[in-house]
């Protein structure tokens, strides 16, 4: 039983009429399911290294952004003062603030931001052996108890 020269390597499946029990040799498809294992592998591998550096970018993400709405109240090159019911907010403003339309006092504008620490101050634990000992309690004096006579010698005869 050889397989047939004229038919596809349809292997299990139905080809004109007739079904393969033995597959087909087709220099084309060698090693195909070799070749898909290598190529789920390195599917695998792309998909890690893309979900890990999803990861670090997201570590390295700015901080949270907030946003207030609200009539300015005061304009400068280095502040803007925005009224929010009845708060006023002064958000501080640099050359690479994105401004987009016209500022002026009145109008009304939503103002995106970040909180960002300027500076840190650690300061020293206060832990137990670092706090001075507190005083210790006077102790009680002991109650006087009558001295307990000591007992009589007793002579042996000799």
């Amino acid at each position: 039983m050889h397989a047939r020269a004229d038919l596809r390597p349809t292997c299990f499946k139905s080809c004109r009429g007739a079904r393969h029990i033995f597959p087909v040799f087709d220099p084309k498809q060698t090693n195909t399911k070799s070749q898909q294992s290598i190529n789920n592998s390195i599917n695998m591998k792309n998909s890690v290294l893309l979900a890990a550096s999803f990861a670090l970018i997201g570590f390295a993400a700015p901080a949270r952004a907030y946003q207030v709405t609200g009539p300015i109240l005061e304009l400068t090159d280095t502040k803007i003062v925005v009224q929010k019911e009845k708060e006023k907010w002064e958000i501080a403003r640099t050359a690479a603030t994105k401004v987009t339309g016209e500022l002026k006092v009145g109008s009304k504008v939503t103002i995106e931001y970040t909180m960002t620490a300027a500076t840190i101050e650690a300061k020293p634990d206060k832990t137990p052996s670092a706090l001075p000992a507190p005083p210790t309690p006077p102790t009680p004096p002991k109650p006087k108890t009558p001295p307990v006579p000591a007992p009589a010698e007793v002579k042996k005869p000799k």
